[in-house]
């Protein structure tokens, strides 16, 4: 369902939906699997404590005062809105913080808005931030009634506009990833470097869902 070049990023977060954030990951691992995405610093530390291998990236905001164990433990850090990569900028921190921009392209919770270019440009001017990838979330793509449907078209619009200007000045966005399980299902012909699987690699879906 997805290309061949797209990776699956697994969704571990909430102890890997009940299923053992270890067992499962360490399973994912062990068929090829490389890239994990957790909520918090503490999951993505139990990850590496337990020998996980890959990329880990961690979804929600870490605290400044621990910004390094992010990079002790070789995490991915989620930069949720430009004041937060300025403080992150402004520490003394022991290398350069590996991290994913997160776009809020309109579920509004987290993220830098799309509209406001300019502050992306700053974002990447950072000299302590090592930016790896952009990526947004799909609010409502789990529906494929008429409104929901436009709602998420504009939402991938408004991703690759931003990405799009970014590109414009010249800086590499790193790996893109815009779908989750539902997206995933309902938006197959989106050619993003991942996907985020979560509920869906567990076989948990919603029960009003609507997929094609």
């Amino acid at each position: 369902i997805i290309p061949y070049s797209t990776e699956i990023m697994a969704v571990v977060k909430a102890n890997a939906y009940g299923h053992g954030i270890v067992e499962t990951s360490t399973f994912l691992n062990s068929i090829g699997i490389n890239n994990f995405a957790v909520a918090t610093l503490e999951e993505g530390i139990i990850l590496r404590e337990n020998k996980i291998n890959g990329n880990i990236l961690i979804l929600g905001y870490t605290d400044i005062q621990n910004i390094e164990y992010v990079i002790k433990y070789d995490l991915i850090q989620t930069i949720v809105d430009y004041d937060y990569a300025k403080n992150i900028n402004s520490l003394h921190l022991s290398s350069k913080l590996k991290c994913h921009i997160k776009i809020n392209t309109g579920l509004n919770r987290i993220g830098e808005n799309y509209n406001n270019i300019d502050k992306f440009l700053e974002i990447f001017k950072m000299k302590n931030l090592n930016i790896l990838g952009c990526f947004t979330h799909l609010a409502v793509a789990n529906s494929l009634d008429e409104d929901d449907v436009i709602f998420t078209k504009k939402q991938i619009e408004n991703f690759y506009t931003c990405i799009n200007h970014i590109k414009s000045q010249g800086y590499d966005t790193g790996k893109l990833h815009v779908q989750n399980t539902y997206g995933t299902l309902n938006y197959p012909e989106l050619n993003c470097d991942y996907v985020r699987l979560g509920v869906g690699m567990y076989g948990i879906y919603n029960s009003d869902r609507h997929i094609n």
